[in-house]
């Protein structure tokens, strides 16, 4: 099975990487600007880097992969770096699921639970590619709806998301549930099921 992560060098991208490197007969590849680094890199991922806007070899190894994750996107945009919603998250991915409309493979796009008031923005453009997916793949885009996802190398989200676990098991907190908070490591377990056919909590959204 050909696997192809786009963004494999993040967060979450590396740590579905780690989790399908333990199967001898997936072949795996992560997209992403940077190719590799140091800091990013499972074996025995091969990396590739790419420009989505151009045309390339990227193309075909995306036609050809049985399941294709778009791990692409941003958490906020920022004026400094030029980076928005659009831009970074909705167009990289819609240039993905046209670039594979015509193949028989299937796309599983990492959406979101929920989010806080002020991450109404993101939560539309999570929702835009949705719609867009199911518009042109039907059954072959799979979403799934995590909260944070959270490893203890990332301080930023390690701490809130451990705050908010032991919260949502208090009933007057219960509201904070939707924010589904899953340990890297749980995640990518819950996405190796789905590749391999089987169900997942995840791919429904709770409120």
């Amino acid at each position: 099975m050909i696997i192809t992560i786009v963004g494999g060098t993040g967060l979450v991208g590396q740590g579905i990487f780690k989790e399908l490197a333990q199967v001898v007969d997936y072949e795996l590849h992560s997209l992403s600007r940077n190719g590799k680094s140091k800091d990013n890199l499972v074996e025995p991922v091969l990396y590739h880097s790419a420009n989505l806007n151009e045309t390339g070899d990227w193309q075909e190894l995306l036609q050809k992969s049985d399941w294709v994750i778009d791990a692409v996107g941003i958490l906020f945009p920022s004026k400094s770096k030029g980076t928005t919603y659009e831009k970074n998250s909705i167009q990289p991915a819609k240039i993905i699921i046209d670039t594979i409309v015509n193949s028989e493979n299937q796309c599983l796009f990492i959406s979101a639970n929920d989010g806080p008031f002020f991450m109404n923005d993101y939560m539309r453009a999570k929702k835009e590619v949705e719609a867009y997916g199911q518009k042109r793949l039907k059954s072959r885009f799979v979403s799934v709806f995590p909260g944070i996802v959270y490893d203890a190398s990332r301080k930023s989200s390690y701490f809130p998301a451990r705050l908010l676990e032991p919260l949502i098991k208090i009933p007057i907190f219960s509201f904070l549930k939707s924010y589904r908070p899953i340990k890297r490591s749980q995640f990518a377990k819950e996405i190796h099921k789905i590749i391999e056919g089987k169900e997942s909590s995840l791919t429904s959204r709770i409120k």
